[in-house]
């Protein structure tokens, strides 16, 4: 999966920018905005194959179930200290605990030094954040990937009741940062590409030290259009 979702999500927002945005970025402003977007990787061809020797660790699939009705504590925990005006969602609590224990489990086969870097990339719907309009006729999610500042190994499995709430803030500062300006920016930096094909999300989560999420239920094309995806088989 890699930037190529943009020129299947954003096309439509594309046509719509000025001019001036459809053309290529120099390669200052390439250097600019790949500092700005670094988990979007442009590539001129192809990604090099893994080594030959490449063994694949074994990974467990784990679902952890959220009950309706059991949401409000954990939001509660991950509200605490929060400065006036701010707030936090549910799904903020939710990542931040998934964060703290996904970094937690990895610890044991990673073995990290505590001094290093995680955090929390996830996907942001990046309708009505355009500044410009989509049309409601286009299906596509048109989202983004967003990343949380880093904290060190050490400070995300530090004191439970200290860190929930700092970790919740700041996959909220991350999908605040979802604006106009970063969606013009992203658009901008996906025309410096010869070929999205070859482009790609860089996440240091299978294998890695990062939390990489995805939510569903703001994305509303599925139910907005009738792909007949819930009624069964697609005849012939």
């Amino acid at each position: 999966m890699g930037l190529q979702h943009l020129n299947l999500r954003y096309h439509h927002a594309v046509s719509c920018q000025r001019k001036e945005n459809k053309s290529k970025p120099t390669d200052e402003e390439l250097e600019k905005l790949s500092a700005k977007f670094t988990i979007m990787k442009l590539r001129h061809g192809p990604p090099a194959p893994p080594p030959a020797d490449f063994k694949m660790s074994v990974v467990k699939t784990r679902i952890w179930h959220f009950p309706k009705s059991k949401l409000q504590l954990p939001k509660a925990q991950c509200s605490g200290g929060l400065e006036p005006g701010t707030w936090i969602s549910t799904y903020d609590a939710i990542l931040s605990i998934m964060w703290r224990a996904t970094v937690r489990a990895k610890s044991r086969l990673l073995k990290p030094d505590p001094a290093a870097p995680s955090k929390a990339v996830h996907a942001v719907n990046g309708r009505g954040r355009t500044g410009f309009p989509i049309s409601d006729r286009y299906i596509g999610t048109s989202i983004t990937m967003t990343q949380s500042k880093p904290f060190t190994i050490s400070k995300v499995l530090g004191d439970l009741e200290t860190m929930l709430p700092i970790l919740a803030q700041a996959v909220r500062e991350s999908t605040i940062s979802i604006d106009p300006e970063y969606i013009s920016d992203l658009i901008r930096y996906a025309a410096g590409s010869s070929k999205l094909q070859w482009s790609e999300l860089d996440m240091h989560w299978a294998l890695g030290l990062d939390c990489m999420a995805f939510d569903w239920h703001t994305m509303k094309s599925y139910e907005n259009h009738d792909l007949t995806l819930a009624l069964g088989r697609l005849p012939h």
